[in-house]
């Protein structure tokens, strides 16, 4: 099993060395078949790439502000127009 984490490490395939860890820690890798597991796997990694690339677009924009959306000020009173039209949007 250590061989395992170690090759995942050593190919930087992070999100499916975590997923790995976790079922070998829930003993989930026994109940599922060969196929089953892999699609873990690489679903894990596929979700960990795309964070990954997420928060380096993030970074590299250099926003000014961190917000989320539930920060976000949308009282009418500040005159935004949030109705989306379909004919508007080009």
């Amino acid at each position: 099993m250590n061989t395992i984490e170690n090759q995942l490490s050593q190919l930087r395939l992070g999100g499916m060395h975590r997923s790995w860890k976790a079922m070998i820690e829930t003993r989930q890798h026994h109940e599922l078949s060969l196929g089953e597991g892999l699609e873990v796997l690489l679903q894990a990694e596929a979700e960990e790439r795309i964070h990954r690339r997420f928060e380096r677009l993030k970074k590299s924009a250099q926003f000014r502000y961190q917000a989320t959306i539930e920060e976000l000020n949308l009282e009418t009173a500040r005159g935004i127009n949030w109705i989306y039209r379909r004919d508007h949007a080009r």
